[in-house]
């Protein structure tokens, strides 16, 4: 719907003979690709950014001046503009006094609403009233088609509702563009492209620093954030998943990641592309019929799991036989047993069952390194429930618990099912001393990592104060988390 209002803006600004200022559905002065204090909201650092097109965008290239006015959010902008749009006396002029005043009757129309700036612009009496005056403005796009005035005010109706929807996308990269030009950024030229799959709003920018190479990052609104489609509203930042992102990233499984935004909705994630030295496949790609592409990753595994569970023990013996003798093997069921494990102590869920959320760098004379990209939270009523208990230590013994290894790959489901218990046990207990050696640093350098992310944020005193209690409650059961799993793993001692 969205789409095709933009496209019919785009030839009603033809028709008429004027351009419409981000034929894209933007609305003029909105800053998309315009540098105009620092790309952010109330920032006048100078900077120099690029706007690939996006959605028939034309690329705008601008240098800010330092000591230019404070730019006007997005939504000020939109809401600045409904004033102008909706003059009563304008659509007078077009259809006439009495028509409006029956427009104004029947659909409960309240100019001084619409044209009130101090009203948020997506206040949802106002999305209404400018949803009801398009509908009653359409039947006449067919007999008036001609009429320039007519087509004027009824492109501006159509623009302002695609702005407001434009809002969340404008904001997002607004605080983009500012982040990434100020602090270790600072005088870095950024280039913002369309985001490519996925239902959270995001995009991808391209940070250009003064000194180095180029980075890609991939930017997105929290869990709860913004989606692409019309969303019901955005919730609060869970200052557990901004958690999680630094332990993955402190542990070397994760990308680098930054936090930047206004408030505990408008708050956005950026983490680095694993692809950047190249090498990197996410593990959907991994074509499970065919040895040429599970062989890398999986090694020996891709030719003696020929059924899809192993249940017997000679045939158990048969494949930790051929897992002695490589190395790849042997590094997958690694990669896979750490995966299960942050899986368990910090109830990741969309992760170990979904190829699209991890994947591998695979470099020539080097093993595959596990990478996480993505991940979700179980969702919990409270807090305690992230806990790790007896019953999450059973279910990890089982091979299942709330995860169903059952139905995935037969390498996944070996290495975390299928395979026998005391060789889990053992592996997982490696995974402690090795690959999470020093977790009790990373896990403070986690914690305030984030919140210095949050502190610098602009979120409120009352925002700020409310996330450092959750994410402070939430390192101290972090922590025990892990000293009980470590604990439980070296106690057993079988059924």
């Amino acid at each position: 719907m969205q789409l095709r209002a933009r496209l019919l803006i785009t030839a009603l600004s033809l028709t008429v003979g004027t351009v419409v200022d981000g034929a894209d559905g933007r609305l003029e002065g909105s800053g998309d690709g315009v540098a105009a204090s620092g790309g952010g909201e109330g920032s006048s650092s100078a900077v120099s950014v690029v706007r690939t097109p996006v959605r028939g965008a034309a690329v705008v290239a601008a240098a800010a001046s330092a000591t230019s006015a404070v730019e006007p959010t997005p939504g000020e902008k939109v809401a600045q503009r409904q004033r102008e749009v909706f003059v009563r006396e304008r659509f007078e002029a077009v259809f006439g006094a009495e028509v409006i005043e029956g427009l104004t009757r029947s659909k409960g129309i309240d100019w001084d609403v619409l044209s009130d700036t101090s009203i948020p612009f997506d206040d949802a009496s106002k999305r209404a009233m400018i949803l009801r005056i398009s509908k009653f403005m359409e039947p006449f796009l067919a007999t008036r088609f001609s009429d320039p005035i007519f087509l004027s005010i009824f492109r501006d109706v159509t623009e302002s509702k695609v702005g407001v929807d434009s809002v969340p996308e404008n904001r997002l990269e607004e605080h983009a563009r500012r982040y990434f030009t100020s602090g270790r950024f600072e005088g870095a030229r950024v280039e913002l492209r369309p985001k490519i799959g996925g239902d959270q709003l995001g995009s991808i920018v391209i940070v250009r620093p003064v000194d180095g190479p180029e980075v890609k990052y991939y930017v997105k609104t929290h869990t709860g954030g913004t989606k692409t489609f019309l969303s019901t509203g955005a919730k609060p930042v869970n200052a557990i998943e901004l958690m999680v992102y630094k332990v993955l990233e402190g542990l070397g499984v994760g990308c680098e990641t930054h936090f930047f935004g206004r408030d505990e909705e408008n708050f956005y994630i950026a983490t680095r592309d694993a692809n950047e030295q190249g090498g990197f496949e996410e593990y959907s790609r991994v074509d499970r019929k065919d040895q040429s592409s599970t062989g890398p990753v999986w090694g020996v595994l891709s030719e003696v799991l020929v059924a899809p569970m192993v249940t017997d023990d000679t045939e158990r013996a048969r494949v930790e036989a051929a897992i002695a003798t490589d190395p790849v093997a042997q590094n997958f069921i690694e990669q896979m047993s750490m995966l299960d494990v942050l899986a368990r102590l910090m109830l990741l869920t969309d992760l170990q069952t979904n190829g699209g959320n991890f994947g591998f760098v695979r470099r020539d004379g080097e093993l595959p390194v596990l990478r996480v990209i993505d991940f979700r939270l179980c969702e919990v009523g409270r807090i305690e429930e992230h806990v790790f208990n007896d019953a999450r230590f059973r279910g990890f013994l089982v091979g299942n618990g709330f995860f169903n290894y059952v139905t995935a790959d037969r390498a996944t489901c070996y290495a975390l099912h299928d395979r026998a218990v005391e060789l889990r046990v053992r592996e997982g207990l490696r995974i402690f001393e090795t690959m999470f050696a020093g977790w009790e640093e990373k896990i403070e350098a986690a914690r305030i990592n984030t919140l210095a992310a949050v502190e610098e944020s602009g979120m409120s005193d009352e925002e700020i104060i409310k996330l450092k209690a959750k994410l402070d409650a939430y390192t101290e059961i972090l922590r025990e988390n892990f000293r009980v799993f470590e604990g439980m793993l070296r106690e057993y001692r079988g059924d």
